[in-house]
């Protein structure tokens, strides 16, 4: 790779989760270039950079995708179980993309992977989906698939419940009706995640072998193993464990790579909402938790309106809470209950958020500026490793200024909001301090997300 070339994957920087690609063809890379573009893909202190040069190593393998290259079929995937390692959306999500682009000879090294029962789950659900991506680009592999799907069905990782669910979505989108059989096996001897395509009886009507239930339709207790969930309670005064939970299954099963993943990304994304200069209707807010190109295939109506139930009762308690002036961000608390909150989730779906809002003056963009300054710090779409330049002391204060510098924010336009567009507000009173959490933690609000 000459000088030119090489300086361009640095210069090109900081991707945004949402932009589209660049077509580095048009910048002169091509297959002589392949060797470089391994070496820079695959580079561990890329990825552990602390500055703009931590995007070269996603850079360079979008560009082996645009080019095929079959030569880093191996390379990439040997990246999927530092995906788990090092908790890397990136990989997750662009990984399968890539992998999907170079095409059908990267069947076998991905069948040899999924056969090894020597990995993690998440690099397990990466190579899973970088062969629904190679189905997606060439729908004439389908017989290379059924093949290795049956022979895989025939000795599954019984342990990998959620690999063997993203297997029988794979299924159902090539509509492999052939494997039944197989199919019919994994649920008997339950090694699948019924939280994935549903259960046994669900799959076998998206198959078209069976044209109505005999049995009723699992619970979401049987569905997630969740144990005791009191739905009964949901909706009565405030909100409650059991809603975070639902509301969570709901992201897993319907959810994709674009979508909203948690109810800390949603708490996030209504909160930017909720502090909007004008407005936003749900019309248009609906929309953007899938993501622009996907909506979900909702199974029955009634999750369709259970979901909606949830979602804006979440809406209408933020509103509230900020009104009220007893907001607190919903980030997640580890389990070892120390103070490294887990902000991640919610500053993505703050970020999300304001992409809804309208164009500012310049007094109002400088306003939302200061608000953004701590949050972005923690966002997919900013260098994370510029963190490792903080102290523990300075990155608890900067995760400590998200609340106040946000009910900042919602008050500077609270006060200019147009009077006929009021906040849609919830009937259900605020979470107690004494009550659960609503994060799902076991602990009792004041112990977890109030602080």
């Amino acid at each position: 790779m000459n000088k030119d070339k090489y300086a361009t994957l640095f210069d090109f920087g900081v991707i945004d989760y949402h932009d589209d690609w660049h077509d580095y063809l048009q910048h002169g890379f091509e297959q002589c270039d392949v060797d470089d573009l391994i070496q820079l893909a695959t580079d561990a202190n890329l990825n552990q950079a602390q500055d703009d040069t931590v995007w070269v190593q996603i850079h360079a393998w979008r560009a082996l995708a645009q080019l095929k290259s079959t030569k880093a079929i191996i390379p990439l995937i040997t990246l999927f179980d530092s995906a788990d390692k090092n908790e890397d959306d990136w990989m997750m999500d662009d990984l399968p993309e890539v992998i999907g682009m170079i095409g059908t000879d990267a069947l076998l090294p991905l069948f040899a992977f999924i056969l090894d029962n020597t990995h993690q789950q998440s690099a397990y659900l990466v190579a899973a989906s970088a062969l629904n991506q190679i189905h997606k680009n060439q729908p004439d592999c389908r017989d290379e698939l059924l093949v290795f799907y049956q022979q895989y069905l025939e000795q599954p990782h019984h342990q990998q419940k959620a690999l063997n669910g993203f297997i029988v979505i794979n299924l159902l989108d090539i509509k492999a009706v052939e494997l039944i059989d197989e199919i019919r096996q994994i649920f008997t001897n339950k090694c699948v995640d019924l939280m994935c395509a549903g259960d046994l009886e669900e799959v076998e009507i998206k198959l078209g072998v069976r044209t109505q239930r005999t049995t009723p339709k699992p619970t979401f207790e049987q569905m997630s193993g969740i144990k005791p969930p009191n739905f009964s309670n949901l909706f009565d005064d405030e909100l409650n464990d059991d809603e975070w939970i639902l509301t969570d299954s709901f992201f897993t099963r319907y959810g994709r790579a674009q979508s909203i993943q948690n109810t800390s990304e949603l708490n996030g994304f209504f909160t930017a909402i909720a502090c909007a200069p004008e407005m936003i209707m749900p019309s248009m807010w609906m929309d953007a938790i899938w993501g622009a190109t996907y909506a979900p295939e909702w199974d029955d109506i009634e999750e369709f309106e259970l979901f909606n139930q949830l979602i804006f009762n979440h809406y209408n308690q933020v509103n509230q809470a900020l009104i009220e002036g007893e907001y607190y961000p919903l980030f997640f608390k580890p389990e070892n209950d120390n103070d490294n909150d887990i902000v991640n989730a919610w500053c993505d779906g703050f970020l999300r958020g304001i992409s809804l809002w309208q164009a500012l003056n310049n007094d109002d963009n400088a306003v939302l500026g200061n608000t953004l300054k701590p949050i972005v710090l923690f966002t997919k779409t900013q260098v994370l490793n510029t963190l490792k330049t903080l102290s523990k002391t300075e990155i608890k204060q900067q995760k400590n200024a998200i609340t106040s510098t946000v009910i900042e924010l919602f008050y500077h336009f609270y006060q200019k909001r147009d009077s006929k567009n009021p906040s849609i507000v919830r009937k259900a009173d605020k979470i107690g301090r004494n009550n659960p959490c609503p994060c799902g933690s076991g602990k009792k609000y004041k112990k977890c997300c109030l602080h």
